[in-house]
């Protein structure tokens, strides 16, 4: 463990909570990242990203069924049996 100088202690949290305050998500923050981001999409730069929802979604459901395939293969058939999914589609057979 390191030693803690106490006297440096109070400018160290200063300096965290000024820190800490320029990125808090207040609303002239979050209007900036938004303004940000509209320019960055009318430039093209954001690459195709998809942010909705659904495809969060579906690529927690891809990886879920990357897990439960590699969990089959080392013969743990619990976990997917847990949720009904054998056949690593997502549908139970």
């Amino acid at each position: 463990l390191k030693p803690v100088d106490v006297s440096a202690l109070p400018e160290d949290v200063r300096r965290y909570r000024e820190e800490r305050a320029k990125n808090w998500p207040s609303s002239k923050v979050t209007d900036q990242k938004r303004v940000a981001e509209s320019e960055r999409a009318a430039r093209g730069e954001l690459g195709g990203i998809d942010t909705s929802a659904a495809a969060r979604a579906e690529a927690r459901r891809a990886a879920l069924r990357e897990i439960l395939a590699k969990q089959r293969e080392l013969g743990h058939f619990e976990a997917s049996e847990e949720i009904g999914d054998l056949d690593g589609e997502g549908a139970a057979t």
